[in-house]
């Protein structure tokens, strides 16, 4: 399964991006997030996250990714590693204006094993990971914004 959204964000790409690639900071806008912590590397491109999601049924599952590109201020991509569902993540960052950037991304998923069956849950999470980036909207919003 594949899809993409486009949003705009009131920050600058580089506050933007160092938000997106700092993993510690998931679970404030991935709400299925659950832990994550960085096993490997210096967040930049071959670092290896150990992250904990809320999985199918309630269950604790494991979703550790990789850091496939870093290219800060405008390319960030991942391949998760671990657990039913396999996936890449692609985010494209484009300052479009001062303080102002547009954020693309493209998220395909490959359900693994008994996960292929349970096509409903990996549509959902599909769709929750793309629309997370309207949390990350809301998350870095400017203060005056946020309290809108």
């Amino acid at each position: 399964m594949h899809g993409e959204h486009t949003v705009v964000v009131h920050r600058t790409a580089e506050v933007v991006f160092d938000h997106i690639a700092d993993g510690s900071r998931n679970s404030g806008w991935r709400p299925w997030v659950i832990e994550v912590g960085r096993s490997s590397g210096d967040g930049g491109e071959g670092s290896v996250w150990r992250q904990l999601v809320h999985g199918p049924a309630g269950k604790v599952a494991e979703a550790d990714y990789v850091v496939t590109a870093w290219r800060r201020p405008e390319f960030y991509a991942y391949t998760v590693t671990a657990g039913p569902i396999r996936g890449t993540g692609e985010y494209t960052l484009a300052e479009s204006a001062p303080a102002r950037t547009i954020v693309t991304l493209a998220v395909t998923l490959s359900p693994r094993g008994a996960m292929r069956l349970l096509s409903g849950f990996v549509l959902r999470q599909l769709v929750e990971e793309l629309d997370s980036l309207e949390r990350l909207c809301a998350v870095l919003a400017p203060p005056a914004e946020a309290s809108r």
